[in-house]
């Protein structure tokens, strides 16, 4: 039995001067460790009497969830249950005492005010209090990160001298008015007290930043973005620092390349297919129809009809694949290529056909027939259907091999336009992406996938035909990137956990190796805190990018303080929000900008609950600024009474509004409440935009009000 739940119970028996008999297993002697570990940190209030616990043991790692409720309560004289639910603590921790999470819930109805709520310093403290209780005497190698938390959630990391443990990180929510800790989440608990190696011996900086350019690969890539409410389709060239130097590490004595949190890809999906619609006939119809719906009618009638699709379909499948009975169809068109697609449902499995380009586009069969290996494909010393790490490099080739030739087949005027991809093929997925004017272009790529006897059980070819790439020119180079990169999110040593990145086989040993499922921790160097960056650097301008390939304004979170308005009207209520983690979403260093006029964007943005449906169409033009009357229209409908506010019972107090005015409800109803104020000389200023003070007021007193 484990050292730690045996002393635990030890004690706890001496203490009480109990025998405790039982039964063959342990869980019983576990149980009563774990939950003694617990209660002897965290404090489990009395009225949370119900307990009960689930065990996890996966991976070599055995997990007590144990969960304390409040008891349910019930009526007077009566079986029936009154109050269900009221409360729960759950805490996930292991036979040898590490706390790996905490949650704790309440059905708490009492409100609360903007005034009862804490600072943000208090929080904190709540919360290094709460992670010294877990951790013990550890707690002095935590250190909170600042640039990871926001609002009410605290980010510490473990640090071994001044290097960080990268996967080590416990992330603590805490209430802002009773400064109770809510969460608590601490994945890696159990390697809080593993050795760590010492940093003697390491190499240089300057080295290990060389070494670990030449074993990663970064180049530029086309990259697209589809605006969905525009419809217009956006290429430019950029580098992906941040997706291809994720999880990737230098040992710092070897220079090995580590492999770090390695994640095997999943099986890829099709779409899911529709019920079938059948077209309707429209004869005699053709004197009330428009152009365009004619022209759409000749389109139409260039396409194959979904049984020529399904007998493409069933043409095209590979030696071994049923699909089964066509079950139903349904032809769309692509919304970003404008080509007309068969998606088809079978019995056992699903497929799509490009009816414009006459080609099969993909298909997923949930029961592949497995067919008797030929004499000539059987290996004479092991069986070829089963997958070891002996035989991945073989398998692995005979079944990219067989990939190359089913492309031939499928699409064969896509074999010179693409590149075997390494990084995202193993023995059960081969990956091939389109290639342009030498850059690749990871959203077009032709997948197939193999079932566990070596036969093709799905393909997807994803491909653009209508798209415009910019010329591939005046490049940065990848150097100068790296450079870019490492300025602003580090590159230093840091203890990683993982192991050597090897070939494709030894990868696949390393993933099956049950037995020694744990991964070493090594001391390593990598870029520290890629979490600060944008998603992509521009290849021609250097500039950080969106998804969308917009210009990276910088993480919007919440700041400690804002410099520009100490000593201004809205200090108030600007430090106030902040306090409750609500701020106005712009760049921090910007500053508040007390007197900018705020847009419907960022106001929509600053505040969760105008999440609202009609609320969202007042606030539809989001980059234009919003009026104090669309405000006050905008308020009306969070409190409910936006339908009396449209009565005209209201008295008009001010100067610049006429009575007729469909608005005045809602105006005079926000300058009762001292949201939205006239001036001293009573005009109200209807159609003048909102500040950023303003609106700070407006948000603050809503805290206040709702």
């Amino acid at each position: 039995m484990k050292k730690f739940v045996a002393v635990v119970l030890s004690a706890f028996m001496l203490f009480c001067g109990t025998n405790l008999s039982f039964a063959e297993n342990d869980i019983p002697e576990v149980l009563y460790g774990t939950i003694l570990s617990v209660k002897d940190r965290l404090h489990i209030p009395a009225e949370y009497s119900e307990f009960e616990y689930v065990i996890n043991d996966y991976d070599d790692r055995e997990k007590y969830n144990l969960i304390w409720r409040k008891e349910n309560k019930k009526e007077p004289d009566s079986e029936k249950i009154a109050v269900r639910d009221d409360g729960e603590i759950s805490v996930d921790v292991d036979v040898n005492g590490n706390i790996f999470s905490y949650n704790c819930w309440e059905n708490n109805s009492e409100k609360s005010t903007i005034k009862d709520r804490k600072s943000r310093e208090e929080c904190l403290n709540a919360a290094a209090s709460f992670l010294k209780t877990v951790v013990g005497d550890n707690y002095s190698e935590f250190k909170f990160e600042k640039d990871l938390s926001d609002n009410n959630l605290f980010v510490f990391r473990q640090y071994k001298g001044d290097i960080p443990v990268r996967f080590n990180t416990a992330n603590i929510s805490v209430d802002n008015v009773s400064l109770k800790v809510l969460n608590f989440y601490f994945a890696n608990a159990d390697y809080i007290k593993r050795d760590f190696e010492d940093a003697d011996g390491v190499m240089k900086f300057e080295e290990a930043l060389k070494g670990f350019c030449d074993k990663v690969s970064l180049e530029p890539e086309y990259i697209f973005n589809y605006d969905y409410k525009t419809k217009e389709k956006n290429i430019f060239i950029a580098y992906r620092p941040k997706s291809v130097f994720y999880n990737k590490a230098l040992d710092a004595k070897t220079g090995d390349l580590l492999e770090c949190n390695m994640n095997n890809n999943g099986n890829f999906r099709s779409n899911s297919m529709k019920q079938e619609y059948d077209t309707a006939d429209a004869g005699g119809a053709a004197s009330t129809l428009s152009e365009q719906e004619l022209a759409k009618i000749d389109e139409a009638r260039e396409l194959p009809g979904k049984e020529d699709a399904d007998k493409e379909i069933k043409r095209l499948l590979p030696e071994g694949i049923d699909l089964g009975e066509l079950r139903g169809a349904q032809l769309t068109k692509d919304r970003v290529d404008g080509k007309y697609i068969w998606n088809i449902n079978y019995e056992q499995g699903n497929a799509a056909y490009d009816a414009t380009n006459k080609r099969i586009k993909r298909f997923y069969s949930y029961k592949s027939e497995i067919v008797p290996l030929k004499p000539d494909e059987v290996s004479e010393t092991e069986d070829f259907n089963e997958v070891t790490a002996e035989n991945y490099d073989k398998v692995f080739n005979e079944r990219k091999l067989k990939a190359e030739e089913y492309i031939k087949k499928a699409a064969p005027e896509k074999v010179d336009l693409i590149e075997f991809e390494e990084n995202d093929s193993d023995c059960d997925r081969i990956c091939f992406v389109r290639k342009v004017n030498g850059l690749s272009f990871p959203e077009n790529a032709v997948r197939v996938e193999f079932d566990e006897s070596g036969k093709i059980r799905s393909y997807d070819c994803e491909w653009y035909d209508s798209v415009e790439f910019p010329a591939a020119e005046n490049l940065i180079p990848t150097l100068d990137i790296v450079k870019k990169v490492q300025e602003k999110a580090g590159f230093g040593l840091i203890y990683e956990m993982g192991g050597k990145k090897g070939s494709l086989a030894e990868e696949f040993a390393r993933r099956n190796d049950y037995k020694n499922k744990k991964e070493d921790v090594v001391l390593a160097y990598s870029f520290i805190d890629l979490n600060s960056f944008a998603p992509f650097i521009s290849a021609q301008t250097g500039k950080e990018l969106n998804y969308d390939g917009t210009e990276y304004k910088g993480n919007l979170k919440a700041p400690e303080s804002y410099p520009d308005i100490k000593g201004h009207w809205c200090e108030k209520y600007v430090n106030g929000l902040l306090n409750s983690g609500i701020y106005i979403k712009q760049t921090e260093a910007d500053g508040f900008l007390p007197d900018n006029n705020i847009t419907k964007n960022q106001l929509f943005e600053s505040y969760d609950d105008f999440y609202d449906e009609d609320i969202m169409k007042v606030l539809k033009d989001k980059n234009e600024p919003i009026t104090r009357k669309e405000l006050c229209k905008v308020i009306s409908m969070f409190f409910g009474y936006d339908k009396i506010a449209e009565k005209n019972i209201f008295k008009n107090s001010f100067k610049d509004i006429d009575d007729s005015d469909k608005d005045l409800g809602c105006m005079a109803a926000a300058d009762a409440l001292d949201i939205v104020s006239a001036d001293d000389e009573g005009n109200f200023n209807p159609s003048g935009y909102i500040t950023n003070a303003e609106a700070a007021k407006a948000l603050y007193m809503l805290e206040e009000l709702k």
